[in-house]
């Protein structure tokens, strides 16, 4: 029987363009890595001053805005050489476009904490994920950001 398990990690940057290196235990009984998941949870900070007087931006419903860069990410097994993920993080600011709206003309789709699950497939016996991330969160709109990046990392287990 094929189990598969999320074990959560946070971390806590509380500086633009901070950069942490860290690590996650597995399971012993972990088979493979199948998939990672995401989301940033912003605790505090300061933007930078609008250009445009209150209002003067239209109707906020309607507007598209870009996506925004969170962070880039790398994660590699202990065990192994190599690095299995690297990617950079990436916000959807378009959430008010139909996402999570599960009536009944919508289909139900894979998500688990705003974010769609990163496909992986990497064999690991147990062991520890070693990681990196930098932020680039607030490079651009904030003067200081503090947030927590939630990190799901997706096992498959062995075993009864």
């Amino acid at each position: 029987m094929i189990r598969e398990q999320a074990i959560v990690h946070i971390l806590n940057i509380d500086r633009i363009g901070k950069r942490v290196f860290f690590q996650v235990s597995l399971p012993q009984d972990t088979r493979r890595i199948i998939g990672l998941e995401y989301d940033a949870r912003k605790s505090g900070g300061e933007p930078y001053i609008s250009r445009f007087p209150f209002g003067a931006e239209g109707d906020t419903d309607m507007k598209r805005y870009p996506n925004h860069l969170i962070g880039r990410l790398t994660l590699k097994n202990s065990y192994c050489e190599g690095v299995f993920f690297e990617s950079y993080l990436i916000e959807d600011r378009n959430t008010k476009q139909y996402e999570g709206v599960h009536g009944q003309l919508f289909n139900v789709e894979p998500w688990f904490s705003s974010k769609k699950r990163e496909e992986i497939s990497f064999s690991a016996k147990g062991g520890v994920i070693e990681g990196f991330y930098e932020d680039h969160y607030g490079k651009s709109e904030y003067i200081s950001l503090s947030y927590e990046l939630y990190l799901y990392i997706w096992i498959e287990k062995c075993g009864p």
